[in-house]
């Protein structure tokens, strides 16, 4: 049996250029992975089974943990399966990717429990049919994001920031907050080149200047929460402060860790959805259990 620990990310900025050919929206975005996980139990069956626990609404064959094993097996011809449980911790709905670094940790994990030897590549390709933000997850860390979400360049790893999460709102739908902002009037575009800069050399100042995410301009109007818990980590301390993915959770980064354990100790007390992390350099790690 394997165990698969399955990372969450967030966008320092998130940007948009336009449209693809394909019809999809051409991302800029900066993406790094943070120590929030769900996890997966990975055993040998003779069928493809998954169970969740934590989310149970999503326990049936539209889960992407289902499709992500069934693509492999359809990709390899394996002809035996898998009995997966995956313990959810990610919040739904986030703008955090806890679908795609299920996907993703499915199919590293399948590859090996599975001994079907897919390089890289492949399971990239795989990856990309599955959603924007599984490639990423199969090699994770700090990044920089184009086309939908499928052109992944590695960069310098990231020192640990310390970062208080919150999810202030209801789950967003991604689609409904792109719709959002296809009709947005006027878009103020963040600077992705400096804010690369600023985070490799830890300049949060210069990051909150040149930072930003198109899809909070177009959510906020609609999600006072989201200003809100933006404030409200900034009144605790926070060096930067934004919503991640398309929402709806934000965070903060602190300069220390104990700047961000007070205000964490601070926030929960507004909201139970509140997490202490930390940024990583992994996204999927694996042992046996």
């Amino acid at each position: 049996m394997l165990k698969v620990t399955a990372r969450a990310k967030i966008n320092w900025s998130l940007d948009i250029l336009g449209t693809l050919p394909s019809g999809y929206h051409k991302m800029d975005m900066l993406m790094t992975n943070v120590s929030l996980s769900d996890e997966l139990l990975i055993a040998p069956h003779t069928e493809l089974k998954l169970t969740v626990q934590g989310n149970p609404t999503v326990d049936n064959a539209d889960n992407i943990v289902y499709k992500a094993a069934a693509a492999l097996r359809s990709a390899t011809g394996y002809a035996g399966g898998a009995d997966i449980t995956l313990y959810k911790r990610i919040p739904h709905g986030a703008g955090m990717g806890g679908g795609s670094t299920d996907a993703a940790a499915t199919l590293i994990g399948l590859n090996r429990l599975w001994q079907t030897a897919l390089p890289l590549d492949a399971l990239h390709g795989i990856a990309q049919e599955l959603g924007a933000d599984v490639p990423f997850f199969l090699t994770g860390g700090f990044a920089r994001i184009g086309g939908f979400g499928e052109i992944v360049s590695p960069l310098p790893p990231l020192p640990d920031i310390p970062l208080v999460i919150l999810q202030p709102c209801k789950p967003q739908s991604t689609q409904a907050v792109f719709a959002l902002f296809d009709v947005l009037a006027d878009v103020a575009h963040p600077d992705t080149d400096t804010a690369q800069q600023a985070l490799l050399h830890t300049d949060f100042d210069l990051l909150a200047r040149s930072a930003g995410n198109v899809l909070q301009q177009a959510l906020e109007p609609h999600a006072p929460p989201i200003t809100e818990a933006i404030a409200a980590l900034d009144a605790c301390g926070a060096a930067y402060a934004t919503m991640t993915g398309s929402g709806s959770a934000v965070f903060g980064a602190f300069t220390d860790a104990y700047a961000a354990a007070a205000a964490h100790r601070t926030l929960r007390k507004r909201w139970n959805r509140c997490w202490l992390s930390q940024t990583t350099a992994q996204s999927i790690t694996m042992e046996e259990a």
